[in-house]
Parts: structure tokens; C-alpha cells; sequence
């Protein structure tokens, strides 16, 4: 479609001038005579660029813009005048004329290429217009996903101080998202170790990924949240942390109520077990021990020893036969009668003449649920046991105490140690024993920390919140 110009001149003979000359140029070209005129027209017809003399018989070409714009009407406008006034030009320009021509000898070539630029500057205001209102749709878009997301998305600095945070943030953690922005996003973990690893897994691979963190609610109760968060380049605003948390407190809980039922299942399985070794294979060991009494008194009679020895045979086949089918991973009776202490102390007792190695024991003498008792001897003995086959330690210390931030478990050895970048951050753990460890203490919402240097032993130290006990 051709650009198309309104002249409103009340001059004929230039009215007729410009017309000519702008259709040469390929334009589609309407004249009018008189200011009401150009508003009635432009009250019906849209995308016309008005090309207006100032001064006409009926009104100056001012009014005009100041009754079309009352009607919501602002048409891509150019101002002629006969008089070069320096301020009349100021005041057309400030009501958003695209420019502004003196009538002199030849204005009318003039006219031509003002004439051409103000289509190009119409074309770029409304590539512009489109550009804005598509930016405004995306942020409209992007606010309302911001304002109404579920999780909490963040954006820091390097440091930690935060930038930006989603409303969301209130319906988690109580926090609205001003009590938070500006301050270091650290404050709200509850074991700054997370931070720490968060910190260190960004500053190593751009990216960190942690399946549950603690984080303290304004109420003081703890939330366990998923975090996500990578290093963004934002260009002139410099690199940025930007991230999501998802509150998976729940799963977590119904996870740790999972954890407790499994292994109290376990735990009575292998009472069970027990219980079928004293009463299946106690008898029978008893009824071999009676036919060696009889073999011994059986005298020269070689049939009957015989007949006796082959009793006993198949009484030992049949015993083999049923242990075999029993797990060795027994509850330790001493556990279910006498408690955690007196458990741990037993176990150490039984093998620190043959390790040769000094043991130092604390445990807290108290009633623990039956989950959490047997994830602390469990643990114990896992930890004394890697010690046994890896560590050449000396010494072994063990603490079960309670202290102001909870229930502890500190464990140390003075071993061979080994490289814990290499092999917990990498992924490198040899053997099931540490994993074990990590994963039975994630699924009790506990908080695992662990210290290690090749020829400097190892430290593990696990915390649960007093409220997880």
C-alpha cells in the first residue's frame, strides 16, 4: 500500500503544487481546504501523515491537534508556515510534529524529502512502539509467573548478598522478599557448611545442585528446601548467582517417616532371625552334641558308630542349611536390653584387644526412638569398622552428646585420612561403608560434615536439630 499524505492548505495554487509533486514521488496524496475539514476526515480515516499548513482560514493548525487528540486521534503531523518564528516551531515540535518547514522559494523540493524522512521516523516509531509493547507483554508475563511461582527464585551477588527474591519467599519462609534483599542469603541456612559447599560447588563448576538444605523460617522452625542455582553473566551488571529453592519439606518428612518404618522393619526382621537361630538351630546343635555322647560310649561296634555318624551328618547339613538362610547383620541383644551406651561400649570392648588400637567412648546414657538408636549404633560401628580396614589409626575418639544445637555425633581417628575434594566431591567414594553413612543420615534429616587430609586422619561430625529428635 502507498504512504498516503493529507495537505491541508487553503492556498489552491500550493495546495496543487505539493500534490503533483508528491504523487510523482509515488504517494497517495488527499488535499483539504480547512481545519474542520482535516478533522473530519482523520475522525474516519487512520495511517494518513498530515502535512498542514499553520495558519488557516478557519484555525491555526494547533487546534486541530489539540481536537483530534481529545478524540484519542494523534496522527504523524509536519508543520508549514509562510513566517520563520523560532518559538512557534519550539511549541509545534513539543505537541509532537515530526518537523517543521519555512515556505520560501522552492520549499516545495523541501517538502519532498521532509517528507520522505518523516515516513522513515514513522516506520522507526512504530517498530519501536512494537518493540516496547512486546517488552511490556514479557515483563508482564515474567511478573506474573515471579509474583504467583511456587518456589522461591533468588539472584545474588558472588557474595551471597541478595539482589532480587520472589514473593514466594513469604509463603515459605516467612520472610516478605524487603526483610531479605540486601542482606546475605547465608543467614538463612542453619548449618553454614551448606552455604559453604553451595559456594564451593559455583565457584568450581558454575552450577550447584543440593537435593535438601535446612533453612530457618522467621517463626524459627526449619525448612528443607531443594536448591538450584548457577553463575550468570548479566554483562554490565557483572556475574550473578541466580537460582530456585523448592520446598520439599514434606517429602522430606514423609522420606524420614519412611526411613524410621524401614528400619524398624529391619530391626525386627532381624529379631526374628534371631529368634529362629535360638529356636531352630539351638535344638538341633543339642541333639548333635547328644549323638557325640553316644558315638563316644558306643564302644567297638562299628555299625552303630556308623548309624550315628551319619545321624550327625545329616543333623549338620540340616544345620548349615538353616543358618545359611539367616542374615549375619543380627540385632545386637545388648541394644534392644541395655540401651546405645552400654551397645557401643560392648562393640568396642570386643575388638580393642585385637586392634590394639586406644578407644576414647562418650555416649549420652538416654531413651532414644528406636529409629534413631539404631542409626547412632549403626553409624558407630560403620565409622569404628572403615577405621579398622583403612585407616591404620592409633587413636579413635567417639562422642554422642547433646549440646545447644542438638543431638552430636563427633567422630575422629588419627589414620591415613584421604583427599576429601577427590573423593566427596568427585564422586570417588570407594566401597558402600561412607555412602551408607551420607545417605541413612540424609533420609534422618541429619547434617553430615566431614574433614580429611591424607596423614591426618578424619573427623565426622552429625547434627539433628532438636526439633528432629
Amino acid at each position: 500500500m502507498k504512504n498516503r499524505v493529507l495537505v491541508v492548505e487553503d492556498d489552491l495554487s500550493i495546495s496543487t503544487l505539493l500534490k503533483i509533486k508528491l504523487e510523482n514521488k509515488g504517494y497517495d496524496v488527499k488535499t483539504l481546504y480547512s481545519g474542520k475539514a482535516a478533522i473530519d476526515f482523520l475522525k474516519d480515516n487512520d495511517n494518513w501523515l498530515l502535512l498542514a499548513d499553520y495558519r488557516l482560514t478557519d484555525m491555526n493548525c494547533d487546534e486541530i491537534i489539540i481536537q483530534l487528540k481529545s478524540m484519542n486521534i494523534s496522527p504523524p503531523f509536519i508543520v508549514m508556515t509562510g513566517m520563520s518564528e523560532q518559538q512557534l516551531a519550539v511549541d509545534m515540535m513539543k505537541m509532537g510534529a515530526i518537523d517543521f518547514i519555512i515556505k520560501s522559494i522552492g520549499f516545495a523540493e523541501t517538502v519532498i524529502a521532509v517528507v520522505e524522512r518523516a515516513f522513515e521516523t514513522i516506520l522507526m516509531r512504530r517498530a519501536l512502539d512494537q518493540s516496547i509493547e512486546n517488552i511490556k507483554e514479557s515483563e508482564l508475563k515474567f511478573r506474573m509467573f515471579f509474583e504467583n511461582i511456587q518456589d522461591i527464585f533468588f539472584m545474588t551477588e558472588l557474595d551471597g548478598k541478595v539482589i532480587e527474591v520472589s514473593p514466594s519467599v513469604k509463603t515459605v519462609l516467612g520472610y516478605e522478599p524487603y526483610e531479605i534483599i540486601s542482606e546475605s542469603i547465608g543467614h538463612l541456612f542453619l548449618y553454614n557448611s551448606d552455604f559453604r559447599r553451595i559456594k564451593h560447588q559455583l565457584t568450581n563448576d558454575g552450577i550447584s545442585e543440593f537435593a535438601a538444605v535446612l533453612l530457618k523460617h522467621k517463626d524459627t522452625s526449619l525448612k528443607s528446601l531443594s536448591v538450584v542455582c548457577n553463575i550468570v553473566d548479566l554483562g554490565r551488571r557483572g556475574l550473578r548467582i541466580i537460582g530456585v529453592a523448592r520446598n520439599v519439606s514434606e517429602k522430606r518428612q514423609m522420606e524420614a517417616e519412611m526411613m524410621k518404618k524401614v528400619m524398624e522393619a529391619e530391626e525386627n526382621e532381624r529379631k526374628k532371625i534371631a529368634e529362629d537361630i535360638h529356636d531352630d538351630v539351638g535344638p538341633i546343635l543339642s541333639v548333635i552334641k547328644m549323638y557325640f555322647e553316644l558315638i563316644s560310649n558306643s564302644g567297638e561296634d562299628t555299625v552303630k558308630r556308623k548309624k550315628l555318624l551319619g545321624k550327625v551328618q545329616d543333623l549338620i547339613d540340616n544345620s548349615i542349611h538353616k543358618i545359611r538362610t539367616i542374615t549375619q547383620t543380627l540385632t545386637p541383644n545388648i541394644l534392644e536390653q541395655y540401651g546405645l551406651e552400654k551397645a557401643i561400649k560392648s562393640f568396642v570392648e570386643s575388638i580393642a584387644f585385637v586392634s590394639r588400637i586406644n578407644f576414647k567412648i562418650e555416649v549420652i546414657d538416654m531413651e532414644f526412638e528406636k529409629a534413631m538408636e539404631v542409626y547412632l549404633y549403626r553409624t558407630s560401628v560403620e565409622l569404628i569398622n572403615n577405621s579398622l580396614k583403612h585407616s591404620e589409626a592409633k587413636n579413635i575418639n567417639l562422642r554422642v552428646v547433646m549440646t545447644q544445637k542438638g543431638l552430636e555425633l563427633i567422630y575422629t581417628d588419627d589414620g591415613n585420612g584421604f583427599d576429601l575434594n577427590e573423593k566427596l566431591y568427585s564422586g570417588k567414594i570407594k566401597g558402600n561403608g561412607l555412602l551408607s553413612i551420607i545417605n541413612r543420615t540424609k533420609m534422618m534429616s541429619g547434617n553430615l560434615s566431614l574433614r580429611s587430609n591424607p596423614g591426618k586422619g578424619v573427623k565426622v561430625k552429625i547434627v539433628f536439630d532438636n526439633q528432629l529428635i
